[in-house]
């Protein structure tokens, strides 16, 4: 059929299509609109750009008044404060299954940690500034008991934005309130698009198991220089308002470049009170000795989700579990010691 064919029969059936759009779109308003396909949306930040909106939840995720993930927190209480990135928040897995909700069950199956509760304020696209900026802001108003951070190869490219790019993205997110306060389906649209681009250049570009890049210790020490002003920072924070802090690099597959990462910060917190480092690596995961393309073929099969490269609910467990032991093992939690005293 030529062109000209298609044109014309299109030009015929022009009513029919509209409709058929017309239909679609206000089938998907409505499901956007229904708890089941909520999808999260945000709010500017001045100094972060833009965050999830508190107060609102979608099909398998909370985010509370705090704007943090899951349910309210009693601040009365004591807390674990955890910040990350996408990973440390938990894309893809339920609120229950998180890894800082299934950290808090472990610990209320010992009687006196009952009351202690593990406060997710992650959030995707977080490095180490923003993980800062969120660390601080919940410290200045709250007490805290520890703080853990998470510490990835794969945020080397969330740094903090430049003071003159803040308008713009706090503008950016300003208009895609009001857009989405008018259409919430042509929005959805286009980011669903738009997160089917990465998936199209893997299928039709060339197969890698993980880049050079993110491999060599040289992206470990570039992200040092860029980014380790910010633990500095946290640590300085954390010293501030008698807070224990717990860096946890998670590194399954032991790259090189993570083992630049973790030995600059074990000399950055040596002789520090208070600061420890964890590194989750292959044994951590149990995973079978081998090089880095076996370790990565090991853990994308038995730790990520089906769909990407965020952690499964397999990992979200085993990490909660081993941060336990940590805890026990350091004696965060002294036998007998009261975890809460009523105010």
């Amino acid at each position: 059929m030529r062109i000209s064919q298609i044109a014309r029969c299109l030009y015929r059936m022009k009513w029919y299509v509209f409709c058929v759009l017309g239909v679609a779109t206000l089938a998907g308003e409505v499901y956007l609109r229904l708890p089941c396909g909520r999808q999260l949306e945000y709010q500017p930040d001045p100094d972060l750009g833009g965050v999830f909106r508190p107060g609102q939840s979608s099909s398998m995720v909370t985010v509370n008044r705090d704007g943090h993930r899951g349910k309210d927190t009693d601040w009365l209480r004591p807390v674990l404060l955890a910040v990350g990135d996408s990973q440390s928040w938990g894309s893809g897995v339920p609120d229950a299954d998180v890894w800082t909700a299934r950290l808090e069950d472990f610990l209320h199956e010992k009687p006196d940690l009952g009351a202690i509760q593990v406060v997710n304020a992650s959030h995707p696209g977080h490095g180490p500034y923003h993980q800062f900026v969120r660390m601080r802001r919940v410290l200045e108003a709250h007490k805290v008991r520890a703080v853990l951070v998470r510490v990835s190869i794969e945020d080397r490219r969330f740094t903090a934005p430049r003071p003159e790019e803040l308008p713009r993205l706090v503008a950016e997110v300003e208009w895609r309130q009001q857009v989405r306060s008018v259409t919430k389906f042509l929005p959805f649209v286009v980011n669903k698009a738009k997160e089917q681009l990465p998936s199209m250049a893997a299928v039709f570009g060339p197969k890698q198991m993980q880049t050079t890049a993110v491999r060599s210790e040289e992206a470990g020490r570039k992200m040092w220089e860029e980014q380790s002003r910010w633990w500095e920072r946290m640590i300085e924070v954390a010293a501030e308002h008698n807070t224990s802090l717990v860096f946890c690099i998670h590194d399954p597959t032991d790259l090189p470049s993570s083992a630049v990462l973790a030995a600059n910060l074990a000399k950055q917190i040596e002789g520090r009170k208070n600061v420890f480092l964890l590194r989750l690596g292959s044994k951590a995961y149990g995973l079978r000795a081998g090089n880095t393309d076996a370790l990565w073929r090991e853990y994308r099969s038995r730790f990520t989700l089906f769909h990407d490269d965020h952690g499964n609910q397999a990992q979200h467990e085993l990490v909660a579990r081993t941060l336990f032991a940590f805890f026990q093992d350091k004696g965060f939690f002294p036998a007998g010691q009261p975890s809460y005293r009523p105010q």
